[in-house]
């Protein structure tokens, strides 16, 4: 309940100041298209996931951070680790991991004056290596355009709307070369939305 006030909060104030605040949009599906996500290893257990997770900090953790791509054992000892450096647990997340191999586009879009501008890659990993490795930056009509071309339709009117309820906003999304995520008909997966 707490979480939902939050979210419509955030959503009417068309700004997302924490990081918090947008782990909560993320988690209750404000943000749109997502993986598969847990708030505790008894959850992903419970889940039957037996594929490889990501783990994230809500707080105190850098976001550069972020474990991609382990086993249930790994994710184990990462969260005793995490723990111990003073971590709360309620703090950590997982998601399930997405297929880097196909992926086809990811970065952080965002409206500027004369357009969109979009901070991207190319780069077959996790965005924090793929952005670090190689990078781009493109803005106006050719952000539009490669936007429209790597987003299946579905996933681009997902962008527009959140950009449109958020203007000022920056938004990260990963897309892939086939259908992920919990939506149907999408191959895009937005994971943050910020102006902090």
């Amino acid at each position: 309940m707490a979480n939902e006030r939050l979210a419509t909060e955030v959503w009417n104030s068309r700004r997302v100041g924490f990081k918090h605040q947008s782990y909560v949009l993320f988690q209750e599906g404000i943000l749109g298209n997502k993986p598969l996500t847990w708030n505790s290893l008894a959850e992903v257990r419970a889940s039957g996931w037996d594929g490889l997770i990501c783990i994230r900090s809500r707080k105190g953790i850098a976001r550069s951070k972020t474990e991609f791509n382990k086993n249930y054992a790994e994710a184990e000892e990462t969260v005793k680790t995490w723990i111990s450096q003073g971590l709360d647990s309620k703090d950590i997340t997982f998601n399930q991991a997405m297929p880097d191999q196909d992926l086809i586009l990811q970065g952080e879009v965002q409206r500027m004056e004369g357009g969109l501008y979009l901070y991207g890659t190319f780069v077959k990993k996790p965005m924090n290596l793929g952005l670090a490795e190689k990078s781009f930056s493109i803005n106006g009509f050719g952000a539009l355009s490669l936007l429209q071309k790597s987003l299946y339709p579905q996933s681009y009117a997902d962008l527009e709307r959140l950009l449109e309820q958020f203007p000022d906003s920056i938004l990260e999304f990963s897309s892939y070369s086939r259908s992920v995520g919990d939506l149907p008909g999408r191959n895009t997966v937005f994971w943050e939305l910020r102006n902090y």
